[in-house]
């Protein structure tokens, strides 16, 4: 999925969060996360997985956040 949604609009950059909720009335709620860093992405990803994810998924220099242009200028990334 996260592929697709960035062949779609690569300029912005791919996902980093995508919370599915499914009711018990057949009702769906899909919500992604593109330019936060929540603090479920802070256990579970490391500066280089998101340094890594921007090589796999670069975006567009307005579409990046400053706390991860910060963590891109650490690796020598941009």
């Amino acid at each position: 999925m996260k592929d697709l949604m960035y062949s779609l609009c690569s300029q912005e950059g791919a996902f980093y969060l995508c919370k599915i909720t499914i009711g018990r009335e057949i009702t769906m709620d899909i919500k992604f996360a593109y330019n936060t860093r929540d603090k479920v992405l802070q256990k579970s990803f490391f500066d280089s997985d998101f340094s890594e994810d921007f090589e796999k998924y670069p975006r567009a220099k307005k579409f990046i956040p400053e706390w991860l242009s910060d963590i891109l200028k650490r690796k020598k990334r941009i």
